[in-house]
């Protein structure tokens, strides 16, 4: 594993931990076997909601893989990580999402956010034009 999909991996692992504070933490192996899902957001998601059964709320996985972002619902709010570590503001956010998400520390990669009902639907169904 190169050292980008390390940073990744383990940026995934605080972003669970995040969420679900009293939950066991990624493991190597966990890490080894979500390595090669990174490219792939349906098989992310699918890994994690798996993992996680009933404590994963709602996970959605979107974006391009070098600004995948990561979105879980624990059961209240949802926390936010993108995992190329960059800064959720230097994110190119599209237009009808300035209604619809809420980065609560758009200075970070990793925060706590806001979703509509409508931008948890749509994170899942980009409209490609």
């Amino acid at each position: 594993m190169d050292d980008q999909h390390t940073a990744v991996l383990g940026r995934l692992a605080r972003a669970l931990a995040t969420a679900h504070p009293g939950s066991r933490p990624l493991s190597d192996t966990d890490l080894a076997a979500l390595a090669p899902l990174l490219t792939s957001p349906n098989a992310v998601r699918a890994w994690l909601e798996a993992r996680l059964d009933e404590g994963a709320g709602r996970v959605r996985v979107a974006g391009t893989l070098e600004r995948r972002l990561l979105l879980e619902r624990p059961g209240g709010g949802w926390v936010a990580a993108d995992l190329s570590g960059r800064e959720h503001a230097r994110r190119h956010w599209p237009q009808w999402t300035a209604r619809h998400v809420q980065v609560h520390t758009p200075d970070s990669w990793l925060s706590y956010a806001d979703l509509t009902d409508s931008a948890v639907y749509r994170l899942t169904r980009p409209r490609c034009s």
